[in-house]
């Protein structure tokens, strides 16, 4: 296990290392190896891959870990990432190189309001 905090309110939380994660959940066997592979314009694998493995991993660990829906900005609170970063991770979850999870979205509270929450389903 990894510790983190919470940089808003200092609170400590667990999470489990990158290794075990990819040993002990349903990611693609390339990834148990490698950790993932994200790509994009201003991709630069030797500065953001550490960091987005890193990010994708917290978003991962505090959905996978929590007993209900969450919002961007709770997710954000447990893991310190900001909300549209945490909207990448959901989407990068949701696609097959990242190992095609379900994640479920309804909206909370009011409908017009726009706030959405989210939970970590099964493996499509």
């Amino acid at each position: 296990m990894a510790g983190f905090s919470n940089r808003d309110t200092g609170q400590a939380y667990e999470m489990t290392v990158q290794a075990d994660l990819f040993r002990d959940l349903s990611f693609p066997d390339r990834l148990k190896q490698t950790g993932p592979e994200f790509d994009g314009p201003a991709y630069d694998k030797a500065l953001d891959k550490p960091r987005l493995t890193k990010q994708m991993l917290r978003v991962f660990d505090a959905l996978n870990r929590s007993t209900r829906w969450l919002t961007l900005g709770e997710i954000g609170s447990i893991t310190g990432a900001p909300e549209s970063s945490i909207s990448a991770q959901i989407r990068n979850l949701r696609k097959a190189q990242f190992g095609s999870y379900t994640v479920d979205k309804r909206r909370r509270g009011e409908k017009k309001s726009g706030l959405w929450e989210y939970r970590l389903g099964s493996v499509s």
